[in-house]
């Protein structure tokens, strides 16, 4: 598991990466960041599957670095001297929120949540595909949680480290405190589900219809979606398997 620090002083990074790679030699620490333009260049290039990030970093703050990641596809511990961005941070979808002077116990006990977690999700990528897919999903929404019909879901669009769910028969748009990965990654073995974009999972059981060079398709909705470069050939196939 590849791991970021985020923090603008040298120590509590040093802290910090002695602490969890001695309780879990299993980590691979990747270069740390000490400003949020680091960090962007880091996550990017290296994909690390946890960021450990503070609130206060230099004149920005972890927050910053949230709304600048277009896609966040990892999983997210603040560790900070500030007790007052909690919320915020369950708000942004964090794991938990690890005051210092840090706390060993729990920070080691969220570690290894998130590694059980990402073992469990490798494990069922690797899976044969024999099982059915999913008909339902349970979303965190406000205060609560709901549950929608997977049929029910027209596209997801990434928004930062929440999604937006728009869904049809006139229900609406949802935003949901999870990444477009935790959607793709729910929705993998179901046969409809593709994600053609960075920013765009979709039902391609809605497709009406596509462009002459693939760059884009349309949905029943109108809604016209755009199509990567490199997913048009793969998209090709999966509509093939879909409507042939």
């Amino acid at each position: 598991m590849k791991v970021l620090v985020v923090d603008d002083e040298f120590n509590s990074r040093r802290i910090v990466r002695k602490l969890l790679g001695d309780q879990f030699p299993e980590l691979t620490f990747l270069n740390d960041a000490s400003d949020i333009e680091e960090a962007i260049v880091i996550i990017k290039e290296d994909q690390p599957d946890l960021v450990l990030l503070d609130i206060q970093i230099n004149t920005s703050t972890g927050f910053d670095l949230l709304d600048k990641i277009e896609d966040r596809n990892f999983e997210l511990v603040f560790i900070t001297a500030y007790d007052h961005y909690a919320l915020k941070a369950f708000d942004v979808g964090a794991v938990n929120y690890v005051l210092k002077p840090i706390d060993r116990k729990k920070l080691f006990s969220t570690i290894e949540k998130i590694i059980e977690q990402i073992s469990s999700k490798k494990k069922s990528n690797e899976n044969d595909g024999s099982y059915e897919p999913l008909d339902k999903l349970i979303l965190p929404y406000g205060e609560t949680s709901k549950v929608i019909a997977v049929a029910d879901i027209v596209y997801v669009k990434a928004a930062g480290a929440y999604s937006e769910v728009f869904l049809g028969n006139s229900k609406g748009k949802m935003v949901v405190v999870k990444p477009l990965n935790f959607f793709e990654g729910k929705l993998e073995s179901h046969p409809h589900f593709f994600r053609v974009h960075k920013s765009y999972l979709v039902n391609l059981s809605l497709v009406t219809s596509i462009s002459g060079d693939r760059s884009s398709l349309t949905l029943q909705d109108d809604t016209l979606i755009p199509v990567a470069r490199l997913r048009k050939d793969e998209l090709k196939e999966k509509l093939k398997s879909i409507f042939y």
